[in-house]
């Protein structure tokens, strides 16, 4: 029983390991080759396919639950990692932000982070023993070690309301202390805010805050708090708007469940516990507050929209993978 156990465990970490290798090949190979016009004769089944056939006859358990999370994730990163250095390239070249559309928006906000963690996820992988233990990781901590690429829609929703609950705990008290230096008390009412959005004088500059009032701050979205990292929340900022300004013109009735976790995530407005409909209420007011008006809301006060929302928070989240 014990030898078994040990070789199943042994074929999932080679199997894995496997499944990031062949499809970083296979998608190398995509990448470099160039598209003809003429047409070409029908093509033998490749590697990829012949293996993909072979694991799904001999492991349909492990087929279904990891080897197609893997390949379907890696296309998705791959997708998005593409289409943000497009984007990148062209706004360098002077292209707008508010001529990007939805997607692109979306993309632009949640990659840079997502970029970091698969590079350091793939480095490590290479290394045997840290791998091994990672390729573990890979199937029992999704939320720690793998991006949204790779979740399901179920484990999108909990992992997001996980980190919200996290980054409210741990990073929204030394915030919300400091703007009441400057007598806003929190958490305020999107009334409040939209009030407040007439008159920002009491809202203090990001960049005037203390070293550790601007980590946290950082922190709060998820950004490292590195050289510039008020400028990047800044950028991240104006992307918010800008999706802001798209949605807006939504029917959000239309809109599903999913997106609707999406879009309270990306703003960092808490979810749980609450209906679709709820939800819709508070993109909604959320909207108003920032598109409805007679100017769009102030840069300054949409970074600190959410910690005003939320208040001092001491709620912990249960750990969850």
């Amino acid at each position: 029983m014990l030898v078994r156990s040990f070789c199943g465990r042994a074929f999932v970490m080679k199997a894995v390991r496997a499944d990031f290798q062949n499809y970083r090949l296979h998608s190398l190979r995509l990448l470099s080759t160039q598209t003809q016009d003429l047409p070409k004769a029908p093509q033998p089944p490749g590697l990829m396919k012949r293996y993909e056939d072979w694991l799904e006859s001999n492991f349909p358990k492990y087929y279904h639950r990891v080897h197609r999370v893997i390949v379907d994730g890696s296309k998705s990163t791959l997708k998005d990692i593409r289409l943000y250095w497009n984007v990148r390239k062209d706004m360098r070249n002077g292209r707008p932000i508010s001529a990007l559309n939805k997607e692109e928006l979306e993309v632009l906000i949640q990659c840079p982070n997502e970029m970091v963690h698969m590079f350091w996820l793939v480095v490590l992988l290479q290394i045997p023993l840290v791998g091994d233990v990672l390729i573990i990781a890979i199937i029992f901590l999704p939320r720690l070690i793998l991006t949204r690429h790779f979740w399901t829609p179920d484990q999108r929703e909990e992992f997001w309301s996980y980190t919200i609950k996290e980054r409210q705990g741990r990073h929204y008290r030394p915030v919300a202390q400091a703007l009441q230096e400057h007598s806003i008390q929190s958490p305020l009412t999107y009334e409040d805010l939209s009030r407040l959005a007439v008159n920002t004088d009491p809202l203090p500059d990001p960049r005037s805050l203390s070293f550790l009032e601007k980590y946290h701050l950082c922190r709060a979205y998820g950004i490292l708090p590195t050289f510039g990292c008020i400028d990047r929340l800044e950028r991240r900022t104006i992307a918010i708007q800008a999706h802001d300004l798209i949605i807006a013109k939504e029917n959000l009735d239309d809109v599903n469940a999913a997106e609707l976790h999406k879009y309270m995530h990306l703003r960092q407005l808490a979810f749980w516990g609450k209906s679709d409909s709820e939800m819709r209420e508070s993109i909604r007011r959320w909207l108003n507050f920032s598109t409805g008006g007679k100017a769009n809301a102030p840069l300054t006060l949409l970074m600190y929209a959410p910690i005003l929302l939320g208040g001092i928070k001491e709620e912990k989240p249960n750990s969850v993978g």
